[in-house]
């Protein structure tokens, strides 16, 4: 028998399925997908407790987003004009996406 390290074993993600209400057996509620674990950061405390970095592919089939994308995060370099970038990214995105500077 082979010994259970914790490093090889599959992490599980669960989502709840958009539009479905929690019913009495909770399994059917989320979607399920086993994955490895390709590597482990701290940044901070409170980070770490929130958040999880995962491939784009597969949080898209988790939520069935269908591709879409609802929201991006940009850092900007120091000394970056945030109203340049912001038009740029615009440009870019089209009018049916709203910038939103911070």
């Amino acid at each position: 028998m082979q010994h259970d390290d914790g490093v090889l074993r599959p992490l599980l993600i669960s989502a709840p399925v958009r539009g479905r209400k929690m019913m009495r057996d909770k399994e059917k509620a989320f979607e399920q997908e086993r994955v490895a674990v390709a590597g482990a950061f701290s940044i901070n405390m409170e980070f770490d407790q929130q958040f999880a970095i995962a491939p784009i592919d597969l949080m898209d089939s988790l939520l069935h987003y269908g591709g879409s994308v609802n929201a991006v995060e940009i850092k900007a370099t120091p000394n970056t004009r945030l109203e340049d970038l912001a038009s740029d990214v615009s440009a870019i995105a089209g009018s049916r996406f709203n910038e939103v500077t911070l």
